[in-house]
């Protein structure tokens, strides 16, 4: 874990993490441990459909949501989050140059369609 003012080329920045200090070589102390097994999770994932995210950034539910330039995807809880990275990996290039949110949050498996809003 590297906590930095500048982004690092390749390695998407993680936002939403709450923790009054950091001490070299102990666990960040962060409200709900959870949030480090669902980093792990989304970013194996990533790394599996080759998807590269600017941002993953989780709210105080713990809701996530992932930057791709100016397109933001609202990816909620990691509930069937499996079939919204798969499925991800077909919607970005219709994103690419966009601005706005496409909603994922209710996506499950079997699910046709998804919503993009337009800033």
């Amino acid at each position: 874990v590297e906590s930095s003012d500048a982004p690092s080329e390749g390695i998407p920045q993680v936002t939403g993490l709450s923790f009054g200090y950091m001490k070299l070589y102990e666990k960040l102390p962060v409200e709900n441990d959870d949030i480090f097994r669902e980093i792990l999770g989304i970013t194996q994932l990533l790394a599996k459909y080759n998807i590269k995210t600017d941002k993953i950034h989780f709210d105080k539910s713990m809701q996530m949501t992932l930057y791709f330039g100016e397109a933001k995807v609202f990816l909620g809880s990691d509930d069937n989050i499996d079939e919204k990275i798969m499925q991800l990996q077909y919607i970005l290039p219709d994103l690419e140059g966009k601005s706005g949110t496409l909603h994922m949050e209710e996506y499950q498996e079997g699910t046709k369609r998804v919503t993009f809003e337009l800033d």
